[in-house]
């Protein structure tokens, strides 16, 4: 049975669970030493913290780069706009594969599967705009 709490709430746990840990071991390693040694190691918590925000902005960016790249090939694959009928046909299939990719535990599936859903969804809401039907 798939677990309920989302990806991004385990990643977050991992994350804080790193973070505590780091924290104890620091703590028992400066427990006897000058308060110098302990304002250091807090200024190393607070840069990984730092570098776990790049890691999220190159990741975010990737992400964003996939879609976008998607988006642009679907709609210049089909450059006529569908109804929104068969649009709607198309996101639900891409959902379906995502259901699909979880359900077969295949990551590498999962993940390219949640980027077609949403470059669908933006060349869906691109075509609304040349239809001019949606507002902006």
């Amino acid at each position: 049975m798939p677990d309920e709490k989302d990806g991004k709430e385990k990643e977050g746990e991992g994350r804080d669970d790193f973070l505590e840990n780091l924290r104890k071991a620091l703590k028992d390693q400066l427990e006897d030493k000058p308060d110098e040694d302990y304002e250091y190691a807090k200024k190393v918590i607070k840069e990984h913290a730092k570098m776990d925000d790049v890691l999220f902005e190159m990741a975010r960016r990737a992400v964003m780069g996939s879609v976008e790249r998607e988006a642009d090939r679907i709609i210049r694959k089909y450059p006529e706009p569908e109804t929104r009928e068969h649009l709607l046909s198309v996101l639900v299939e891409e959902v379906g594969e995502v259901a699909r990719a979880v359900n077969d535990g295949k990551q590498d599936n999962y993940r390219d599967e949640l980027v077609q859903v949403a470059a669908v969804a933006i060349a869906s809401a691109i075509k609304e705009l040349k239809r001019g039907d949606l507002k902006r």
